[in-house]
C-alpha cells in the first residue's frame, strides 16, 4: 500500500512549501492550465490563502521525488474560505458549526506522471475507474507493469487525505469543506466516507460541487471500510513534518520533477 511506497510530509519549512508551490505550478499551470504561468515568474502557484493554510507533500520512498501537494486552508482565513469565494454554500449544512473548526481541503494535485489513467489526465488528481474494487492479483498484466499501475493508484490522494485528517485532530479541526468534480465524490465515498452536499453546483475550472465532511464520521466510516483499510490505519505512524526528516543545507533543495523546458 501507500506507506511502503510514498511518504506523506508536512511543508513546515520555506524550503518545504517552495516545492509544495512548485508542484502546484507544473500541475495547474503548465499541466493543467487553470492558472496563467505568466502570473507566477518564480514558478511557484501561490495565493491569497496560502499564508493561511497548512501544506502537504507527498515522495517517493525510493528516490526522494516530490510528486503530489494539498493544502488545508484553515479557519479565519483571508478573506473566507475559498469555496466561499466561488459558489453560494447552505447555511443550513454548517449553520450549527463553530467557524473555527472548519478547513477546506484545496488545491489537491499530483503529478501527471502518477496520475492513473491517460483519459483522466484532464483533472489534476487521480479518478476511480469501473475496475476500482478489484484486487490488483486478478488483474491479467505481469508484475513490472501491475507496480507501474499500483503507484498511479488512488493511494496516493487517500494518503494525503488522511495526514490533513491527522493535522486536524491535532488542532481540533473537526469538519472540512471539498469542491470538487460528483467523479471524486464518488471515490471518496467508495470508502463509506459520508459526504454531504453544501450547496448547488458552481462553474469553477468546469462544474464543481461543494460538500462538507464530519471528520469523526469520516474517520469511522474508514476504519470500518476494509480490513486492510483498517490494518494501514492502524499501523500508521505519527504525521511527520519536512523540518524532522530533510535537515536543512544551505543552496539545496530536494528534486521536484523537472519543470518542462516549454514552461518558459
Amino acid at each position: 500500500m501507500f506507506d511502503s511506497r510514498f511518504e506523506t510530509v508536512l511543508a513546515d519549512t520555506p524550503a518545504a512549501r517552495e516545492i509544495h508551490h512548485r508542484i502546484r505550478f507544473l500541475v495547474y499551470c503548465l499541466e493543467m492550465g487553470y492558472e496563467n504561468a505568466s502570473a507566477h515568474p518564480d514558478g511557484l502557484e501561490r495565493d491569497a490563502w496560502d499564508d493561511h493554510s497548512a501544506h502537504f507533500l507527498v515522495r517517493r520512498r525510493d528516490n526522494g521525488e516530490w510528486i503530489a501537494a494539498m493544502r488545508l486552508v484553515l479557519p479565519g482565513s483571508y478573506p473566507l474560505l475559498p469555496i466561499q469565494s466561488v459558489c453560494k454554500l447552505d447555511r443550513a449544512v454548517c449553520g450549527g458549526v463553530p467557524q473555527d473548526r472548519i478547513a477546506e481541503v484545496s488545491r489537491l494535485c499530483i503529478v501527471e506522471q502518477y496520475r492513473r489513467r491517460p483519459r483522466e489526465r484532464e483533472l489534476p488528481y487521480e479518478l476511480v475507474g469501473d475496475d476500482a474494487g478489484r484486487r490488483w492479483q486478478e488483474l491479467p498484466v505481469d508484475e513490472e507493469k501491475r507496480v507501474t499501475q499500483r503507484r498511479h493508484g488512488p493511494e496516493i490522494m487517500l494518503g494525503l487525505l488522511l495526514a490533513a485528517a491527522e493535522y486536524s485532530r491535532e488542532f481540533d479541526l473537526a469538519h472540512w469543506f471539498f469542491l470538487t468534480t460528483p467523479a471524486l465524490c464518488r471515490m471518496i465515498e467508495q470508502y463509506g466516507v459520508p459526504l454531504q452536499p453544501a450547496g448547488a453546483p458552481c462553474q469553477h475550472r468546469g462544474e464543481r460541487h461543494p460538500y462538507f465532511v464530519d471528520l469523526t464520521s469520516a474517520w469511522g466510516a474508514l476504519w470500518k471500510s476494509d480490513p486492510r483499510m483498517t490494518g494501514w490505519l492502524g499501523r500508521r505512524p505519527p504525521l511527520k513534518r519536512y523540518s524532522e526528516i530533510v535537515p536543512p543545507v544551505p543552496g539545496r533543495c530536494p528534486p521536484v520533477r523537472p519543470v518542462l523546458a516549454s514552461a518558459s
